[in-house]
């Protein structure tokens, strides 16, 4: 189910939200500020795609405390989750995109620990941020099978990857330099380019994108 703008143009359904007992799936665009207390109550959802501007999304992240049996949850925002979300809970969690302070690593490496289960991990970081320290963090989830980075400041840096999770296939993070992995790594796409065979493995991933079009 898919609502606009929350209780402005739909106040009826809004409210009838909570007692929609077979309702699996809901995503939000704005309207945040008067959906908050009929979203809280949704306690049902296993599924949530929240897209809010940075004056309502507090709005949206309050009522995520209720919302215990998620095992999906997107919040779209330029403005970085409040700290107190850290704190939440969800113990179905398999998918997470989110926009993370920097200087909130410590916190978001608290919260992943406390998510074992999570297999699609989408991270949008603003603002300075420590790269090796930050990889160490979104590896320790041993479960991923795709993983998303951005960095809101551009990176420019030579870096190698280490200890990535054995089940990770897919792997995007822009950045200005070269980008090596072990020999042994596992993935099978960078940045959406295939990586066709164990030949190539041991390439930095900057090659990759150098031999694209030998791909075909």
């Amino acid at each position: 189910l898919k609502i606009n703008d929350g209780t402005q143009k739909s106040p009826s359904l809004a409210r009838v939200l909570p007692e929609m007992k077979q309702l699996r799936s809901l995503e939000l665009v704005g309207g945040m500020r008067l959906m908050e207390p009929y979203l809280k109550k949704c306690t049902q959802l296993i599924q949530l795609d929240v897209k809010v501007d940075s004056e309502e999304l507090e709005h949206a992240v309050r009522p995520l405390k209720n919302l215990c049996e998620l095992e999906k949850l997107v919040v779209h925002c330029l403005t970085e989750i409040p700290t107190y979300f850290y704190d939440f809970h969800f113990s179905q969690l398999k998918r997470l995109e989110i926009t993370v302070a920097g200087s909130d690593l410590h916190l978001l490496a608290g919260f992943l620990q406390n998510h074992p289960k999570l297999t699609d991990l989408t991270i949008f970081f603003n603002g300075p941020v420590d790269v090796e320290e930050s990889w160490k963090i979104l590896f320790s989830c041993r479960e991923l099978d795709y993983l998303y980075r951005q960095d809101q400041v551009r990176l420019a840096a030579n870096c190698v990857l280490t200890d990535i999770p054995p089940t990770l296939r897919e792997l995007y993070w822009e950045v200005d330099g070269g980008v090596g992995m072990p020999v042994n790594h596992t993935l099978t796409r960078y940045q959406d380019i295939p990586i066709a065979d164990n030949v190539r493995r041991h390439q930095t991933l900057v090659g990759l994108h150098f031999d694209f079009f030998q791909y075909f």
